[in-house]
């Protein structure tokens, strides 16, 4: 995680988390990790897919739940499993996986 020029992306559901997701960014940028934003008009799907190809260790899809306070299903790359974070817990973790 720690040489990728994006360790997160955020991935949009709709218009509605669009703010959400960006606040969510810049949180994290000011934290220090390298994020991206996908708030295009293409599927959910194929914006994991996109993250998944672009080999991005981290993808974040954000919707209604996630907005509401409900923990985050973060996609590791290369891994079947999700990690489920709080949003409290997000920026430790991240630079936990980002330590050589």
């Amino acid at each position: 995680m720690w040489m990728a020029p994006v360790q997160v992306q955020l991935i949009s559901v709709g218009e509605g988390h669009v703010e959400f997701a960006q606040e969510l960014a810049t949180e994290l940028k000011s934290a220090g990790v390298r994020v991206g934003v996908d708030d295009g008009d293409d599927t959910v799907g194929n914006k994991i897919r996109k993250a998944a190809t672009e080999k991005v260790p981290w993808t974040i899809v954000l919707g209604d739940k996630e907005v509401g306070g409900d923990p985050f299903k973060v996609r590791v790359f290369g891994q079947e499993l999700e990690l489920e974070l709080k949003r409290e817990e997000l920026v430790d973790q991240i630079k936990e996986e980002s330590k050589i």
